[in-house]
């Protein structure tokens, strides 16, 4: 949050913005280096340096209410930016929650499916073993049967 500087003596906030006189373009040499200045606190601050007209002040009274200003936004930011991360840390901290519970989640399902394919492969043996075994009596029946059926068995006096 900003704080808007007004001209002295202005009471209440002015119906017509103030007019920003512009300060002169920056001369900038290439093997010189520069610093930039961007947001509303370093513009701020930068049109206070430039509106110093007092050499024999180094600091006039503009520059340092915009000093003043410069520190309250920057201490303005500073909490906002703390509580930015305040959140993201609580939602990091709740997704990784969730993730760990997903994660323990499919563990268990995985162990279970290990369990469900390991009883569906013991009833599928003992299944093949029944069918396997009745397959083998109906072959002893059937031949007993056909046995049964010759004529000179009946002859016998075979049943």
């Amino acid at each position: 949050m900003a704080v808007r500087v007004l001209p002295e003596g202005t009471i209440g906030i002015p119906l017509n913005p103030v007019p920003i006189p512009e300060p002169p373009p920056l001369e900038v040499e290439d093997d010189a280096p520069t610093l930039h200045l961007v947001g509303r606190s370093e513009q701020r601050l930068a049109q206070a340096l430039f509106e110093t007209e007092s050499a024999d002040e180094p600091y006039s009274p503009d520059t340092v209410r915009a000093l003043r200003l410069l520190a309250m936004d920057n201490l303005v930011d500073i909490i906002q930016l703390r509580e930015v991360v305040q959140e993201r840390d609580a939602q990091r901290a709740a997704l990784t929650a969730e993730v760990d519970m997903w994660r323990g989640r499919a563990v268990d399902e995985h162990a279970q499916r290990g369990v469900e394919q390991r009883e569906a492969v013991r009833r599928e043996r003992e299944l093949v073993t029944v069918l396997h075994s009745e397959l083998i009596r109906n072959e002893t029946l059937s031949g007993e049967l056909a046995w049964r059926r010759k004529p000179w068995f009946r002859r016998l006096g075979g049943h």
